[in-house]
């Protein structure tokens, strides 16, 4: 309760416990506890040995706006420094922790564990945009250098559609990175979202390479921007050997023709 310094004093000797379960647990419980818990997240958020107790409290802390641009700073160098698969733990449903993955694959979702971490970091950095917009920007360059569509791809329309004309900024920024593929990815979530005819001259070069799912979403994508200057490329697309090809492209030329 407020003011009872039982909590407080529980909570620290779990942080300070051996078992790495417990004390992620307990740092994952004073980010839910709010201001009341803020002290006890600012004293060990810096300084805890475990990385994973560190990010939880740097959530706390960056949703509370206490030292959140060092919290920010702090939760893009965990980012950065664990390349393992991450998720949420939710053994305790009033407190999921963010902690090392343990999914295993599944029949009814391919490369299940990945989706899931993926999506966990995308979390991270829906956080992460409003307080360090250059660290998100960074952290989303990492996502699209994926090699091919799919949750990075997401992650930059999730990130369009929360961080609002700012997000579309920084990924309308990537259109111009010195990597192809982050080019490429940058400007499907750009058509996809926003409908940006400055990706249409991306996609359009990307065509001739592309694999046969990049194929199809670039055609979708050209379609969404409603850019007449792709009529010429979606009419010649008309001719490809596929038929699934073919009824894209068409799809995509009409909603062009209506734009």
């Amino acid at each position: 309760s407020h003011g009872d310094v039982r909590g407080p004093k529980a909570l620290n000797r779990f942080l300070r416990s051996r078992s790495s379960g417990e004390s992620r647990l307990a740092a994952a419980a004073i980010r839910r506890a709010g201001r009341y818990a803020l002290p006890l997240a600012e004293e060990h958020a810096f300084t805890h040995k475990d990385p994973y107790v560190c990010a939880n409290l740097a959530l706390g802390l960056i949703e509370q706006r206490l030292r959140a641009p060092e919290a920010a700073n702090l939760l893009y160098s965990i980012f950065v420094n664990e390349p393992g698969r991450w998720m949420w733990e939710k053994e305790h449903p009033l407190f999921p922790t963010l902690a090392p993955s343990t999914h295993q694959h599944s029949p009814l979702i391919s490369n299940y564990p990945e989706v899931m971490n993926q999506l966990t970091r995308l979390d991270l950095l829906s956080l992460l945009a409003p307080i360090a917009p250059s660290l998100a920007e960074e952290a989303l360059r990492t996502f699209l250098k994926e090699h091919s569509w799919g949750i990075s791809g997401l992650a930059a329309v999730a990130l369009i559609e929360e961080g609002g004309d700012g997000a579309l900024s920084e990924v309308h920024a990537l259109l111009d990175d010195d990597d192809r593929q982050v080019r490429i990815q940058a400007a499907l979530a750009l058509a996809l979202f926003g409908q940006e005819r400055s990706a249409v001259a991306i996609l359009e070069e990307a065509y001739a390479t592309a694999d046969f799912e990049l194929r199809v979403k670039i055609l979708e994508s050209l379609g969404r921007t409603c850019c007449h200057s792709s009529l010429p490329f979606l009419t010649e697309r008309l001719a490809e050997p596929s038929l699934f090809l073919r009824i894209i492209a068409a799809s995509a030329l009409i909603q062009c023709l209506n734009g």
